[in-house]
This record gives structure tokens, sequence and C-alpha cells, in this order.
């Protein structure tokens, strides 16, 4: 009979975590088996132990020679894909390098200096791109202190780098700003004890031993070494953890260390949980080692990565899980009050970035423990946490704990899911309805969407094809898989689920640079965790089925329609843009775009007591959510998305109502209206406030008139507040991109009076008999009279009134920050996106018109084809009827916006602004979706499908 593989694999790694286990374990240290690194055995490498009587020497020999083993034929050390790490790592070394050429001992002293020169080089090379990596990567831990620190050493040994500090600078000043090194160590434990090594010449050692963990510095050998080098009197007990964490840690006596020594909290709850939580049952040693860290959490009600070391959020909380999943409750109570802060969890004191794997787990211990509302308050503050966390992101939200984002989004679903589980079985009582009708449904079907999106044809996940990283990704696919909500999108994730497994089911070993995807102070792999990632991956069951209770609980929070679904996606899916997306994801996006529309079918952007109709918000939501979806380098930001659709509905309803009463206006009005928006632009607040009219007077004396104009101004106003202020909430633009958006809206709206003029003009030539017997024929126009040419008609009001360069400019205010500057900067840049702008709404408004001929004819206002070029004899017989002409000029113009796009991207790509640049790809594909629609459906304010 066949063995089954995912039975083998667990056995196979149950064997593996026992021998771990056993190998690593000492009876005083505890478990340490996480990777080596070389940033913290150059430091070791660096101590010196005076003998009695004699001439210091090198304490620790073995690590000096594993770096001369480990350097790179670049003369660097670590993996190049890691640039940070690489920077860090040959720093130490090169510091470690430098003593020892004063002191070789046995090595010899030319080829020390070889050494050091190619060292040398490689950091000259290397430290040019640290500004830009400051801003990309994410940072490991104190890496802000650690390097500044070392370049200061280096250069007391007479190494100088030439290179822009500017973002290593600001990183060190704000991180130096939250600490008070006179006080930081006279109370109880810092983390920053971890990164000791950074504060050499700043705080003084002497007073340090008290702080001891097990003989360690918070369990870092880097930190132990420079308390060592630094303090005034010897450590034996210092000694021995350095030695231990040699001979019983991830070198295994080679002389690399890892860094951190030992993590017996982190392996032990980290362990337990994934197994535990997916039917696995532990070993019985594995739940002996717990023993101690559940002591401490008796006695004290937190714990640390290592037992009596500074306790934090994360490893309370994975402790508190992990013990309650045996049966053993521990109150969460001193967890919360140490780390709750205003609107998250803190892991540590201290610390400069807030961690979404830290607010998950203390999400999840939460839940899990909480009999009553007692801590309904900070279960709320932890959803929300991560929800907005969710929706800021693009793709998938990052992590400091590690560089996976499928890390943090396995934590975030999985504590989802399990409020979600209690709230449905009357435990746990609702969250506000923003949070259970709106954020959680989005954040967790995109979660699921994003992740299968982004899976490689091997079936793995990841950069670089890790069976952990894909471990992550199948227990998200799991735990989320019951807001699939269509079964088109169910089956899709089914087979991710298959081709994942079978992806980890294909790795029969792990090689060294496997997984490193957790971050300390470098990048580094824990194999025990890592393992039981993997078998929980595999292990776990189908977590909703047709029926059951988990499969039931989107259709609590809120209610999708099949029906509705299946009339927008097979609409969506005919769209020439659409041909090459998969089914399943224009489904998707549909979904999404319902999910949207719970929160939009509430916007009432003038307080008319009426929104628009549900049909046209959702297919407008769409436009945006399909463009998102189609392409998986795409899946940007949920936050600058949905503010995009809401500006998107919002500019209907401005349409749909300024169009009634502008046409109700005399000619005349229209210079009150424009004396009025300049008001408004030179305000105080600069477009943002409700002022009366005191431009001219009209020359109406009609009161109907007046009361219409006054009305027109003050939606005017609440239309631009709307524009500038609501939708630009979250977003802090730079003045110049904020004033560029302040001039669009002006043109705008007086161009929306010049069309409502247009509107009148086309409506007295009707009303007069002009032309009347081509009133019915689709094949001839009603032209225009007033003597404008079609072509000034569309560069000027015409593409200004469709307004699509107000939504092209409030996306790069959206993009843009104050900080940094404008998001064009130069003057090339932003004179090719004004013309992309200006290009988009040329095209926009000619396949618009296209699509509304009709449309337009019935209600008398003013298209393209109404222009008497369309209706001349020589363009009916060279180019046929008006639709055929005006479809010709679209394409071309089509071609002009491709082109213009392709010459911006060009720019951006070249520079590194990859973000910008799929963004404007993106947008640029939510315009050619909404053109198609118009064409292949009369679509606009007052219709819906």
């Amino acid at each position: 009979m066949r063995e089954d593989p995912v039975a083998m694999l667990i056995e196979a790694k149950t064997q593996c975590l026992l021998e771990s286990f056993a190998n690593s374990h000492h009876p005083t240290y505890g478990l340490g088996t996480m990777t080596g690194n070389i940033y913290d055995t150059a430091w070791i490498s660096l101590v010196k132990k005076a003998i009695e009587g004699g001439t210091p020497t090198w304490a620790f020999p073995a690590a000096f020679l594993t770096l001369l083993r480990l350097q790179k034929p670049d003369g660097g050390w670590g993996h190049s894909d890691s640039g940070l790490d690489t920077i860090a790592n040959t720093l130490a070394a090169l510091l470690a390098l430098q003593r020892h050429a004063a002191d070789p001992g046995e090595v010899d002293a030319q080829e020390l200096n070889s050494r050091i020169f190619e060292a040398k080089q490689f950091l000259d090379t290397a430290l040019k791109d640290l500004n830009d990596l400051l801003v990309t990567s994410i940072l490991p831990v104190s890496l802000e202190l650690r390097v500044p620190a070392m370049l200061e050493l280096l250069e007391a040994e007479g190494h100088t780098f030439d290179f822009d500090r500017t973002n290593l600078t600001r990183l060190q000043k704000k991180k130096l700003s939250k600490i008070n090194l006179d006080l930081i160590f006279s109370g109880p434990q810092s983390s920053l004890l971890h990164s000791l090594e950074a504060l050499v010449g700043k705080i003084d050692f002497g007073g340090l031993a008290q702080h001891k963990v097990l003989g360690s510095m918070l369990g870092s050998p880097s930190a132990t070494a420079a308390y060592l080098m630094y303090s005034p009197v010897w450590d034996d007990e210092a000694e021995d953890y350095i030695r231990s964490a040699i001979l019983n840690g991830a070198g295994l006596g080679s002389g690399l260390v890892a860094a951190g020594y030992p993590t017996t909290v982190f392996e032990w709850a980290w362990v337990t949980t994934n197994l535990l939580r997916n039917g696995i049952q532990p070993k019985f040693d594995l739940l002996q080692t717990g023993e101690p860290i559940e002591a401490e959490v008796k006695q004290h009600g937190l714990v640390g990565f290592v037992p009596k070391a500074c306790p934090d959020a994360d490893d309370t909380a994975k402790a508190l899980v992990a013990l309650m999943l045996q049966g053993k409750r521990y109150s969460p109570q001193v967890m919360v009050d140490r780390f709750e802060r205003e609107d998250h969890f803190a892991t540590y004191s201290y610390e400069t970035h807030k961690s979404i794997s830290t607010n998950a787990n203390v999400l999840s211990a939460l839940v899990l423990l909480s009999t009553d509302d007692r801590y309904q308050a900070q279960i709320e503050k932890c959803v929300r946490y991560l929800c907005e966390e969710w929706f800021k992101c693009d793709r998938m939200p990052r992590d400091k704990w590690n560089i996976s984002s499928y890390y943090p989004t396995m934590l975030m679903c999985e504590a989802l899911i399990s409020y979600l589980h209690r709230w449905s079985a009357g435990d746990l009582v609702a969250l506000s309805d923003d949070l259970m009708r709106f954020q959680i449904p989005i954040t967790l079907f995109q979660a699921l969407i994003r992740t299968i999106r982004t899976q490689k044809e091997n079936g793995s996940w990841g950069s670089a094809g890790s069976a952990e990283e894909t471990a992550y990704a199948l227990l998200i696919l799991k735990s989320a898989t019951s807001f699939s909500y269509t079964e088109k999108i169910a089956s899709e994730v089914n087979d991710a689920v298959r081709r994942g497994i079978e992806f980890i089911l294909s790795r029969d070993e792990r090689s060294s640079t496997d997984d490193q995807l957790w971050l300390d102070k470098t990048l580094y792999a824990i194999p025990t965790v890592s393992d039981s990632y993997i078998m929980a991956a595999v292990t776990a069951g189908e977590t909703a089925t047709p029926g059951n209770e988990v499969a039931v609980i989107p259709s609590m929070l809120v209610e999708i329609p099949a029906a509705t679904i299946r009339k927008m996606a097979g609409f969506f899916a005919r769209l020439p843009s659409q041909s090459k997306t998969p089914k399943w994801v224009v489904e998707a996006s549909v979904v999404e775009a319902l999910l949207f529309s719970y929160k939009l079918k509430h916007l009432d952007v003038f307080s008319t007591g009426k929104a628009l109709g549900e049909k046209y918000i959702k297919f407008a939501a769409c436009f945006w959510t399909l463009a998102n979806n189609s392409r998986p380098e795409y899946l940007l930001s949920t936050r600058i998305v949905y503010s995009m659709v809401e500006l998107s509905v919002g500019i209907f309803q401005e349409d749909d109502l300024m169009e009634r009463d502008l046409m109700a206006l005399p000619d005349s009005a229209s210079e009150a209206i424009a004396d009025y928006i300049e008001q408004l632009r030179h305000s105080t607040n600069g477009l943002c406030r409700d002022h009366p009219s005191q431009g001219r007077p009209t020359c109406e004396r009609n009161g109907e008139a007046r009361s219409v104009l006054s009305n027109v101004q003050r939606n005017i106003a609440t239309w631009i507040r709307f524009v500038l202020d609501e939708n630009l909430a979250t977003t802090k633009p730079s003045p110049a991109d904020r004033r560029d958006l302040q001039e669009e809206l002006r043109m705008a709206t007086i161009a929306a009076t010049h069309q409502a003029k247009g509107h009148r003009s086309l409506h007295n030539n009707i009303t007069n008999g002009h032309t009347k017997e081509h009133s019915d024929s689709p094949e001839c126009a009603t032209p225009v009279g007033n003597g404008q040419s079609f072509f000034t008609w569309l560069h000027t009001s015409a593409v200004h009134d469709v307004k699509s360069a107000v939504v092209s400019k409030s996306l790069i205010c959206k993009l843009g920050s104050a900080e940094k500057g404008d998001v064009f900067p130069t003057a090339r840049e932003k004179y090719l996106a004004e013309k992309l702008w200006r290009q988009i709404s040329v095209e926009g408004r000619l396949w618009n018109d296209l699509g509304s001929i009709e449309r337009d004819r019935r209600a008398t206002n003013l298209n393209s084809v109404d222009f008497p070029e369309f209706s001349s004899r020589q363009s009916l017989e060279a180019d046929g009827d008006v639709r055929t002409q005006l479809r010709l000029l679209a394409e071309y113009e089509h071609g002009c916006t491709v082109r213009c796009l392709e010459d911006l991207v060009l720019i951006l790509e070249t520079s590194g602004r990859r973000k910008l640049s799929l963004y404007l790809q993106m947008y640029y594909l939510c315009c050619e979706i909404y053109s198609e629609t118009c064409v292949m459906y009369q679509f606009g304010s007052t219709t819906a499908m």
C-alpha cells in the first residue's frame, strides 16, 4: 500500500524537531537553534582576555578563523541579496581584521592586510547604496545605532568612508530621541541591552553586571562581547556564556555564533502553538521544556525570548496561547498593563517601529483568554490597528521581525478568524460596525486573494522558493478560505493549496541559506520553528465547508448576492482589457467592489439625502478593484484605491447635481461663478471655506435664478472641501502638488459652466427647429453653432469637464508627501505628467461620448458628434458615419496616451521609482476599463445596469 507523503513528512519533521531540541538543549542555557551570523561572530572575535603575568590573548580565536574562512571573493561577508546584512557584517568583520592586524598571532600579517584592503574596497562601494537601503528595507534590530557606532570605531582605526548619511543620521536621531542613556540602565532591563555594542563610548559599562541574563547581555553574543571588552572587570560568567554559544549554538564549536542565544521561549512557544493549533500533539520533551516558562508566567505574568530576560509582548502573548492550548489559562492583564499604547501594543519600550505580528499575537491571546467583555476595548484596538495597517500597505504588509510579508499576514488572518469564531459562537460581543462590515471582511478577503495571486508557477511563495514561506501562505489560505464567496474562487484556493503542498513535499533537505526570513541584527533561520510551520501547513484541514459554522461567518458580516457577482463578472469579463485576466480574478474584483460598496452607499457629499444608485456605485468601485487585481504586480494600497473609488463616486454625485443646477442658470451667471471660485482660491484655507458670493451681480433679477446661483456656489464650496480635505484626509501632499490639484478643480468647475452653456445652446437649436430633420438619426448630429472648433472645445472645456485630471492629480497627492517633496520633481517629469493627464482626459472624453451618443441626444447634452465637423459631407464620405468617425479619433488618441505613459514609466523605472510606475499603469488600466464600459454600455450617473 502506498504511503501517505504528508504523513511521512510529518514523521520526518517530528524526528528533526526532537533531534534539534535534544542536540541544542543545555541544562543551564536552554534551547538555541538560531542559525549563525558573521556580525556576532566578528564581535566575539574582538574579545581579549588578560592572562595573569602575561600579555592579553584573543579569548575566542575560533571565531576569527571562521571570519577568515567565510570572507567572500568580493571582500565582503554575507549574502548579496541582503544589502544591509552585508554592510553590517563587513563593518564588524573589518573592525576585527584591523584589530587582529596589530596582533595577528599565527595568522599571516600580509594576508590580513590584503583582506583588510579588499573589505575596505567592498564597503566603499556598498555604502553608496546605504541611503536608499535604509528607506526600502526592513531595518534589523538597532541598525540605526550599530552602524554609526562601528563607523566611529573604524574611523579611530584609520578607516573613513565617503557616502550619503542623510537617512542614517535621521534614523539615529529618531532612535536616540526615545532613549535617555543616563537613566535607561538604572531601572529594569531594557531591550537596548541586546545591542549594547552600539553604545560603546556613550555609557559606563561598569554598572551593567546586574542586568546579565544567564551571563549574557539579553541573549546577545555581540552585546556580551562588548560588555567583556569595555567592562573594567573581567566577568567569568559572561565568558562562559559566549563559550556555550559557540559550543551549543549554531556553529556547534566551529566558532560561528548566532545573533541570539539561547532562544528557549521563542522556540518553545512558537513550535508548541503551531503544532497544537493544527492537531499535532507535541512530544513530552517539548512540553517539559515549557515548565520553567510557565513558572515565570505564573510568577510575573510576562516573559521574554529567554526566561528571566527583558519581557516583551510578542513572546508573552505566544507563551500565553501555547499554555492555553494545553488547558492552562493565565491572565493577560500584566501584558495589557505593560505594553498597551494609545492605538496599538508595543513589543518593547523605546521601540521605533510598531509590529503587526506582535499585535496579531496579542489579539490571538486576548481572544483565546477572554471569558467576558473585560478586554473588549483592547481587542477592538488590535483589530483596528491590524486592519488599518493592511489598508495602508501595497500588496501585503511588512513586519520588523520577519522579512516575509506572508508572516504578518498569516498571523493577522489567524487572529481575525479566531475573533470571528468566538463572536459567531456568542462568546464575544461585536466590534464597531465599520470593523465588522467593512474593514475585517475586506482585509480577510484581500489577504486570501492576494496570496493566491502571488503564488509562483512551481507552487511556492516568496522570492527564494522557501518551504517555510510557502507554509505561511498555505496557512493564510486555510484560515481565510471561508471568505472565498464564490465556487470559482474557492476552487482556486483549493488548487493553490494543493500546489503549495506539492512544492513543500518536493523539498527534500534544507540548505544553509534556506528560510533566512527572521530578523534580529541580521537575517537568520530557526529550523525548529520553520519545521513546525511546515508541519502545520500540510496538516491543517480545510477550515470551511458548505454549511459548517466557519463557512457562514462571512454572510453574518455582509451579504454578497451570488447573482450580482455572476452578472457583474460576466459583463467585465467581456471587456477587451480583461481578455487575459483569469475569470476568478474578475469575480474576486467584483466581490471586492461589493465589499467597498457597503460603505460607499452611505456617501452623500452634498447632503442631499439620496446617494447614487447602489448598482452604479458597485460598477464605479469595480473599475478600480479590477484594475488593481488584473496584474499580480499591482495589488496596491487599499486605502488609496478606496479613496479613489470614493472620489469617483463623489464626481458622479457632483456631475448629477451641478449639471441640473447649471442648466437652470442664465449665461450671465458664469462670470459670478468664476468670481466666486477666485474668492475661494484666495481664501485663508485655500479653496476650503464656504463663502457667500461677493462677486459681480448677474444681469438677472429673477429670484429663482438667484436662489439657484446661491445653491450652486454653496455646492461648489462643499465639493472643493470634499476633494481637498475629506478625500485627502490621510495624506499630506507637497504644497505644489496640492496647488496643482486646486487649480485643476478650478478649471473643472469653470468648464462645467461652459458645458452647461453649450447644452443650453444645443437645446435652443433643437427647440427652434434647427436641423430637426436629423434629430432622430444616429448617422447625423445636431451641429453646435457657437463657432468653436471641435478640437478647441475637446482640448479645453470638454476635457476639464470630465474631471479626469482631477482624479489624476488627486492620486498624485495621495502618493506624495510634503516631507519627500513633489512626486514629479523635475521640469521634464512635470511636463510629461501633465501631458499624460491631458491625454487621458482627451481619450476618455472621446470614448465616453462614443458610448453616449443616443443618451446625450435624448437629454440634449452636448456630445462630440454635435460639432459640424462630423456632419459635413466630406467627413461622412471619407470616414463614415459620426460614430465611426469618433471611434477612429478615440483609437488614435489611445495610441497617443499609451506612448505618453510609456515615456513617463521609462523615466520612473530607470530612476528606481517602480512603485509610482505601477500606480500610474494601474490607474490608466482603470481608465481603460471605464472607457470600455462607456462604449459597451451607456454608463453614467443617471444609469445603472
